[in-house]
């Protein structure tokens, strides 16, 4: 007889947990939709590690949120970083008074995370990303801190080989592996301050 021996995962319990941020993969550019247009946004997923809520074997659960790169008042992002970092925390280039955020200070950082329920799915979800209280001690991390970009420059393949399969799908589907890969002869920005996140 056969029978079905696909495992259930241990899902991250909803509520508001203590958490570090771990891991920052830059997917590059996804195509998708929205309310039926197609959309196209740079996209990187950011994941926290939650020391005190174990997995059975003893591990601490993590729990990913994808994020577009736009850094406008309405946007995920921003709203997290805010209520994150405080009121301001991106840099503004002098010259082109762009936005810009160095996401490497993300790391190992420590913040309180709030998991949901999706609606109709059954999955849990990041819904927030807040501060942590005034003498709340948050426990160093168990995981590896890992930052992988796909900015000019700064690809590197041997940790691009440790990425999980599913992510390495839409990093390579991406315009910027592409351009990683085979470059073309266009010069580098001069202000590197343009490339997002």
């Amino acid at each position: 007889m056969w029978e079905d021996n696909v495992r259930e995962y241990e899902q991250a319990p909803k509520g508001t947990h203590l958490a570090r941020c771990i891991k920052i993969i830059d997917i590059g550019t996804q195509e998708g939709t929205y309310e039926g247009k197609p959309t196209s946004n740079r996209q990187s997923v950011v994941t926290w590690e939650l020391p005190k809520k174990l997995m059975e074997d003893g591990r601490p659960f993590t729990i990913s949120k994808f994020y577009n790169i736009t850094f406008g008042d309405k946007s995920n992002l921003t709203k997290d970083l805010v209520n994150w970092l405080g009121d301001d925390p991106y840099t503004i280039n002098k010259k082109t008074k762009k936005k810009s955020f160095d996401p490497t200070i993300l790391l190992g950082k420590e913040c309180q995370v709030t998991i949901v329920e999706r609606e109709g799915s059954g999955k849990h979800a990041v819904n927030s990303v807040t501060s942590v209280p005034d003498g709340v001690e948050v426990p160093e991390p168990v995981n590896e801190l890992f930052f992988f970009s796909l900015n000019k420059g700064e690809y590197d393949e041997t940790k691009f080989d440790s990425i999980a399969k599913y992510f390495q799908e839409k990093i390579m589907a991406s315009p910027e592996y592409a351009e990683i890969m085979n470059p073309s002869d266009e010069a580098e920005p001069e202000d590197k301050d343009d490339i997002p996140f």
